[in-house]
This record gives C-alpha cells, structure tokens and sequence, in this order.
C-alpha cells in the first residue's frame, strides 16, 4: 500500500481525524490539505505526482497517478533510494515521486503567480527534494512572492539504468527515468498550479549541478517543449563525455555488466523480470563495493603487482566511480535525440531566456578528491601527468594540458603543495564548469535567446578558504538562492560581524534569480519583486552574452560588476581564458576503459605517496 493510498484510506474511514485545518486546493487527483505557517506561506508537502515506480514500474517510464479523494499535504515525502552504504543499509524507498508546493498565503486561482520548479544536484545518485533545509521555499516565497515547486526525481540505477530490453518496451527510450520523473512533474505542474495561484504560462525551470544538467536536458528534449517559459543553471554541464552516455552502446554494455553483478546475466530468458523481482536493497552497487575495488587501485599505483578488481567496468566516464550513471543519449524523442551541444548548434531546442553560470572556485573541493578516480590518495598524490593519463586518451591532449596546467608553484614544499591542490580545483572548474558553460552561452546566444551568465564570486567564507583554499566552491551559492541557513552558515564559516555581508548578498542573488522568474530578465524594467529595492540599486544592467561582441559575465559579489571573458588567463582567474576553453572544446575528454590506465605506466612515473612523505620529513 503506497503512502498515498494509506492517509487515503484512514481519512475516509476516520473523517473526523482529517477535518480542514489547513488550507485546501482541489488537484486533478484529489483534494490536498496543506499547512499555513507563522511566515505567510501555505506549503504543501508531499503530493505525489506519479504512480510509485516498484515492482512492474521500476525502470519504467513515469506512470499516472492513482486518484485520492483527499490527502493531508502536511510532511515532506519519502526521498528517493540512494547513498547505498553497504549492502541493505541505505537511505529512501522506491516510492519516492512527491513534490512539494510553498506559495504566499492566501494565493488563489486568479493570483496567477510566476512558478520555479527546482531540480536538485547530486551526481544522479543522491539528493532530495529539502536537502537538510536548503531546499525549503518559504523563506523566498515569503520575501520574493512566486511560487516554489520542489520534487523527487529517481536516481542512480533506478534512474538511469539503460538495457535494450527496457528500449523495447518504451518506444526506444532508455536510462532516462529520472529525466522522465522530472518532465512529468513539469507536466503536473501545468495541469495543476492554476488551483495554487500560480500561471502555468510562468514556469521557471531550474536547478544546480546534476539538476543544471538535467534542466539543459529538458531544453534541448522535445518532449520537455511548452512546460517552462524560461531556464537556470547552476554550476551544471553539457558536455556528452563526462556524464553522459555519449553512445547507447556504451550505456548497453555498462548496463549489462552492471545487470550481471546483481545476478541478471545477459544469458537469463528474462534479465527484466530478474531485476524486477530483486529486493530493492539489492538494486545498487553499495560505496563498500567501490572502496573494496579502490584499495586493488591504490596498491598497482604505487608499485604492487596485484590483480584488478573482477569487477571494474569495462567501459566508464573520467568520472568513474562517483559518476557511474548519467542521463543516456537514447536518440528518442522521449529522452536525449542527439548530444546536448549537437542540439543547441543545430538550433534543434526549446528557446527559453536562460541564465547560467557557476562559482568562481567550483572545482576546489572536487578537485582533492579527482586522484580517487585511479587509485591514488587525495591531497598527498598530486601528480598532473597521472590526471592527464587518466582524463584523455590522446597523448597530444595530454602533452597540451600540462602546458596549460603544469605550473610548479614557488616557494617552500607547503606553497607547492597548494599549487597543485589548487590547480586540480581549477582542472575540474574549467573543464567541466566554465568552460562547458562558455560554449552552451554561445550557441544559445547564436539563435538569438536571451543569455545572461554569472560567476558566483562572494568571498566570506572565513577559515574555509584561508587555512583550505577553497573559495567560492561548488554548491555554496545555494544558501544565498534560497535564504536558506544563512545566519548559521555566517556563524560558522565566516568572522565575527560578517552576518550582514551574508545577507546582502542573499538579497543580491535571491532578486536576481526572482526578477527572472517573474519578467525573464535579472532587473525587471518596472515592478520588481517585492523586497528588492536596495538590491537593485546595487546590481548593474546586466547586459546579455553573445559572440562576439558581449562575451561578458556578471561578477556576482558584493560589488557586482560586468566582467569579460579574456583571451589568456593565468590559472587563478575568475574566469578562464579561451586558450583553456578552447582545449577542452576540441580534446578526447572521452569514456574509456578503466584497466587501460594501469596496463602501460609510463617509465618516469613517480611514487607521489613515498615522495610527500619524504618532503615532509625533510621539511
């Protein structure tokens, strides 16, 4: 019995115990009962917006809900399986498609109120629709006005799992469940945010990381056309080389392999009906799993002739193992028809204003955990040559990065050490972030859409960046989108006295992105959002991207100001330089097979572990 179907269930047979305490809005599936709080916001919580993907759903397209007469809207649903630890021990449940509804109070049908819908980040195999707080609307609905839709979308393999067999039974549409989870909340929203207050004609569609990805996926998907007016992305890519399955191929043959260690075998009559019946604690490859085959890694990194693992793709992304799944390149209609950039260029996608951009050190934190990816230990293994190896196949690639990358630092042993710790940051923010960016900007730009671009550049974050160098890293401007924890987060990373820079720069961010939620623009040419006078103030025009005449970004700080993109730029810059962007525009960042990298190391490769720690001792 599905929760839905239980609150269902106990309201009609204790009526007295579901009476309207709350305040009521009539969906297409039913009556929903939601929660008035204290900050004039009405919040809605938990209404599902599809059927529950188990048993003969799982893999399966999104399927319609089953009507309810009433339902009690007052408590987050359950997040989606994920972060599968060990074996049986794992956070969510299959039945996980529950959205979430924050809109001013009192709104009704006649309000019409513009609408964002949010997508969250998680490399596709873990997040939610609240995220520990970060996600709760009602503090930007409160200070800004429009509504907030959140949502739980499937991931990992549940997700994005692709067979030829699930392409057969969904018209040719494979590994893209989770992308389809999110359209039909889209579709949701357009059949029923009316009966909110909101305007289905008014739907901003946004999201940050693998929820920016995911938005690009829905620009670029035809099926996606009609359900949002305009886009953001945050700190998200198009590239078809990292995580995405740039070839079905792959994603077949990553798929069985993947099949075939759960005990669903190629050779079976029936490999669907095989994982359909798997219990769901058995559906994922736990992090114990990936830890067991690292420790193999490690050791062949440093010397020791010891086997693989017997169970090491082969065929993964750069990113592999913490991005094992991604969104598929099905050539379906339903999913992906063609690589994402191959769409903009040909002009071939939904043309909706878009702002994109990330943060100016995005990189920084991902960046010390790069080395995990071919068995070597972050911090103390530094070695740019064994990321080139691992990132590119082309050895010209790999000769041109360290030219670009390779610069040794001056200074004492700590001073180099932060220069390369710093500039594998920097590898992952340009490669995967700004860059990528760079060029989604400029085809969108090419036919003639709006394009407004950012870099998250606030600089308070205290004893984070001056004893980590980590800066305005990925994921940190979300607080400041959302107003969301920000008087704590002040408290602990920043110095005393700097909550009033926080906030600023929440009201800085926040009105920016509820300007263009309500007019498509970053300042609204007249009635701005409520709350946004003094912001606006401060903000400059932000003029829109296009090439070559405005290859601009606005530096979004507490002085924000245009900016333009340079030709060169030394490593640490805000932005990179087209002489970087322009490398990873044409190199062969492509999948590859993983035991390749420790089947021909090269004669000069250095044992990093033993000289750290040799350095250290001698400093």
């Amino acid at each position: 019995m599905t929760r839905a179907t239980s609150i269902c269930l106990a309201c009609s047979l204790f009526p007295l115990l579901c009476g309207a305490v709350g305040p009521v809005v009539e969906t297409e599936d039913g009556k929903v009962e939601g929660l008035s709080q204290k900050e004039n916001v009405d919040k809605f919580l938990g209404i599902p917006y599809a059927a529950p993907p188990t048993k003969a759903n799982r893999f399966r397209p999104p399927q319609p809900v089953e009507k309810y007469g009433y339902m009690n809207a007052t408590a987050l649903g359950p997040i989606c399986h994920q972060l599968d630890f060990k074996t049986g021990s794992f956070l969510g449940q299959e039945d996980c498609l529950y959205l979430n509804v924050f809109r001013p109070a009192g709104a009704t049908a006649t309000s019409k109120l513009p609408v964002m819908v949010w997508l969250y980040g998680g490399v596709f195999w873990f997040g939610d629709s609240n995220q520990w707080g970060f996600y709760d609307g009602t503090n930007v609905v409160e200070t800004h006005g429009h509504i907030i839709v959140t949502l739980n979308y499937r991931l990992f393999a549940l997700g994005f799992l692709a067979l030829p067999e699930l392409a057969a039974e969904n018209n040719g549409t494979t590994g893209n469940a989770g992308l389809q989870d999110q359209r039909a909340a889209l579709q949701w929203v357009q059949r029923n945010i009316a009966a909110f207050g909101g305007d289905p004609e008014k739907v901003t569609l946004a999201g940050e990381s693998a929820g920016a990805m995911s938005v690009g996926t829905h620009m670029v998907s035809p099926e996606s056309k009609g359900l949002f007016r305009s886009a953001i992305m945050e700190s998200g890519d198009l590239r078809s080389d990292y995580y995405w399955y740039p070839r079905l191929s792959e994603a077949y043959k990553f798929g069985d392999e993947f099949a075939a260690k759960l005990g669903c075998s190629t050779e079976m009559k029936d490999r669907l009906a095989c994982l359909r019946n798997l219990p769901e604690a058995d559906i994922a490859i736990p992090i114990t799993n990936w830890v067991k085959d690292w420790v193999p890694e490690l050791l062949k990194d440093h010397g020791f002739n010891v086997p693989m693992p017997k169970d090491l793709p082969n065929v993964a992304s750069p990113g592999y193992p913490i991005t094992p799944f991604g969104p598929v390149i099905d050539g379906s209609p339903a999913g992906l028809p063609d690589a994402p950039m191959k769409l903009l260029q040909s002009g071939k996608f939904n043309k909706v204003p878009l702002i994109i951009g990330a943060n100016r050190d995005g990189g920084s934190w991902l960046g010390i955990a790069t080395p995990l990816a071919y068995g070597a230990l972050p911090m103390l293994d530094n070695d740019l040559t064994k990321m080139a190896r691992w990132l590119l196949t082309n050895e010209t690639d790999q000769a041109r990065f360290l030219e670009l990358y390779n610069e040794p630092g001056s200074g004492g042993f700590f001073d180099r050490f932060w220069r390369k710790r710093t500039t594998f940051g920097r590898v992952f923010r340009d490669s995967f972030f700004q860059c990528s960016q760079r060029d989604i900007a400029t085809e969108v730009s090419r036919h003639g859409v709006p394009v407004y671009h950012y870099v998250f550049n606030f600089k308070d974050f205290g004893l984070l960046d001056r004893w980590f160098h980590i800066g305005a890293s990925h994921i940190f401007e979300i607080p400041f989108v959302w107003r969301t924890h920000v008087d704590k987060l002040a408290s602990v990373f920043s110095f005393r006295g700097k909550k009033e820079e926080w906030w600023k720069m929440a009201d800085l961010t926040s009105c920016t992105w509820a300007s263009f939620i309500k007019c498509q623009k970053p300042k609204c040419p007249s009635d701005p959002p409520p709350n946004c006078a003094e912001a606006y103030k401060d903000l400059p025009e932000w003029t829109a991207f296009s090439e070559p005449d405005n290859r601009n970004y606005l530096q979004l700080n507490l002085q924000p100001a245009m900016k333009s993109i340079q030709a060169t730029a030394p490593i640490d810059s805000e932005f990179a330089g087209d002489d970087k962007c322009d490398f990873w525009a044409g190199a062969h960042f492509k999948w590859h097979n993983p035991h390749d990298f420790w089947k021909k190391k090269p004669k000069d490769d250095s044992n990093m572990l033993i000289d750290a720690v040799e350095k250290m001792l001698i400093v």
